[in-house]
């Protein structure tokens, strides 16, 4: 009884192929990068309502290494078309838009030169300005502007 070399009862395995199997099911199933897109959609509108809501200027968002990422804009800092600073906040300013320092200022007012400090402090963060040169040339717009009396 002999048996020829390489013939058995066992099929022979078959060679691999370099395609993998698919089935219906997996080409109906979203890919990574689709849920990816998706999530990165959904975050998007999200961020955008959550930033209206702020008032917040959404310059740009991203997704990176699965996290959601906002650059974001404080809100506009113009002065609103109506400012009302006090009497004594012009009086400040039109000392200071004459050129006086604020000690000088304080001693003809009567004031602590403290005290004028605030008054400008108060009347730049009326008019949305962040520096003396921004107080002066929003106050002469102000001035300008013939909404004010």
């Amino acid at each position: 009884m002999t048996t020829a070399r390489g013939s058995s009862d066992q099929a022979a395995p078959e060679p691999e192929t370099s395609e993998p199997e698919t089935s219906e099911r997996d080409a109906a199933a979203p890919t990574q990068t689709d849920v990816r897109e998706l999530l990165r959609a959904r975050q998007e509108e999200a961020a955008r309502a959550a930033g209206a809501r702020a008032k917040w200027t959404v310059l740009e968002h991203f997704v990176h290494d699965g996290f959601a990422y906002q650059l974001r804009r404080r809100p506009s800092d113009k002065a609103p078309a109506t400012v009302h600073l006090t009497k004594r906040e012009e009086e400040v300013l039109a000392r200071l838009f004459g050129g006086e320092s604020n000690k000088i200022i304080a001693y003809e007012l009567g004031l602590a030169p403290s005290t004028v400090g605030v008054l400008l402090f108060r009347a730049a963060a009326k008019l949305g300005a962040k520096s003396r040169e921004e107080l002066l040339s929003a106050y002469a717009r102000t001035k300008k502007s013939p909404d004010q009396t």
